[in-house]
C-alpha cells in the first residue's frame, strides 16, 4: 500500500482510532501497520519526498522523534517505479 501524508495527518483518522492526540495516532497506526505487516504479508511504502514531509510534520506537531522512528521502521521509503 501506497501511504500518503493525509492518511496520517488527517484529523478524521485520529477520531477512527480513538486516539487522543497525532502522536497518539501515530502509535496506533505503526502497531497497526505492523499486525497487517506481520500477518498478512502487507508492504507500506512512500516515495522519498512524501516521507521528508511527513516527517518533519509530525515533528513539528507535537509527536516525538521515537514514534516518527516506529513509523519509518514499517514503512518503506522509496522512489517511485
Amino acid at each position: 500500500f501506497i501511504i500518503d501524508t493525509s492518511a496520517v495527518t488527517n484529523p478524521r483518522i485520529r477520531d477512527v482510532l480513538k486516539a487522543k492526540n497525532l502522536a497518539e495516532a501515530v502509535l496506533i497506526l505503526t502497531d497497526f501497520m505492523i499486525k497487517a505487516k506481520l500477518r498478512f504479508g502487507m508492504g507500506f511504502f512512500m516515495s522519498p519526498t512524501t516521507y521528508d514531509e511527513l516527517a518533519q510534520y509530525l515533528l513539528r506537531n507535537g509527536v516525538g522523534p521515537e514514534a516518527v522512528s516506529a513509523f519509518s521502521a514499517v514503512v518503506l521509503v522509496k522512489p517511485p517505479n
